[in-house]
């Protein structure tokens, strides 16, 4: 009670003040009145009265995160449909970049559901605190990389055709802001239709002109390319903490996942050294549905050698 009352003095009190306080200290406010409630949490696990253990959390966490995936599907879709409208927009290059993206996204499904169960951690209540709020970084993750591959095509379509890309779907990346240009809807017989959006990260200049010299779309792609790969290896490093906390002590499968997963999550970070030239979206995509496949696979593996192993100790 006295964390939640404290928590809930300091948010009201960025409210009243927001016109006094910065933007660094209004987050560090909101930041540490969610860091207050996380650890106190933490702290009074093993306390029934607080804990998460026999709670309904996992089971609505998980169709929370269904619909999040569900949403980068969506905005797929969305796109989907833009570049249908657009004549001679959806050849086989923005194709193979749509099925790379629908492919990422529903291997985030089965890295996160492969051995689900709705119990959530049985270790310790501890675990099970660990578990829950683990779940706001990994759907962040998910959802920020499902938006960095709306960013990625669209960035494709620039930079091709020395044009705007396809107009964005109801999924827009928050970080577009006024001054670029994308197409609008498609206007009937008279063909596509350009209006002006926004312009990423303040780093766009619009017009067909500055599109033409690429200097925007290399900056936009810098931008696009590092915060796509750290959240790509983020979601890989949440998806294996959490596989940490709720694995079975000493199972030697279990941790063959999870640091199968850190690791990939280093190995996509180690990209970000890599020059902009040698990584545009194609490859950028395609080295992710790579990483994915791969754990994917890995994953499928431990787990029918687990299985497997279960059975025969099971066995007269």
């Amino acid at each position: 009670m006295s964390a939640n009352f404290v928590s809930f003095i300091m948010w009201w009190t960025s409210a009243f003040l927001i016109e006094f306080l910065s933007d660094q200290a209004r987050y560090g406010i909101w930041f540490s009145a969610i860091g207050i409630e996380v650890l106190t949490n933490i702290a009074l696990a093993n306390n029934p009265t607080v804990s998460f253990v026999g709670s309904h959390l996992p089971e609505r966490l998980g169709l929370f995160t269904l619909i999040i995936l569900g949403e980068s599907i969506m905005g797929l879709f969305m796109l989907t449909d833009d570049l249908v409208d657009a004549p001679g927009k959806l050849g086989w290059d923005n194709l193979t970049l749509l099925i790379f993206s629908i492919t990422i996204v529903k291997c985030q499904w089965f890295l996160y559901f492969d051995d689900y169960h709705e119990q959530g951690p049985v270790r310790s209540s501890i675990h099970s605190a660990l578990w829950t709020y683990l779940h706001f970084m990994l759907n962040l993750s998910q959802l920020l990389l499902g938006v960095g591959c709306l960013d990625l095509i669209r960035i494709y379509q620039a930079t091709r055709e020395g044009a705007p890309p396809p107009g964005p779907s109801h999924f827009e990346p928050s970080h577009f802001e006024s001054g670029s240009h994308f197409p609008a809807e498609a206007a009937g017989a008279g063909g596509l239709k350009l209006r002006s959006l926004e312009e990423v990260g303040g780093m766009v200049e619009g017009g067909a002109a500055a599109a033409a010299e690429g200097g925007h779309d290399a900056a936009q792609l810098v931008y696009v390319k590092k915060y796509y790969l750290i959240v790509a290896a983020s979601v890989f490093f949440f998806n294996g903490t959490i596989k940490y906390v709720t694995s079975r002590p000493n199972d030697k499968y279990d941790r063959a996942i999870y640091l199968s997963r850190f690791l990939m999550a280093f190995l996509i970070l180690c990209l970000l050294i890599v020059e902009r030239q040698f990584l545009g979206p194609f490859s950028l995509l395609g080295l992710e549905v790579g990483f994915c496949l791969l754990q994917v696979g890995h994953d499928l593996l431990v787990l029918y050698y687990a299985a497997r192993r279960e059975f025969e100790n099971q066995s007269p």
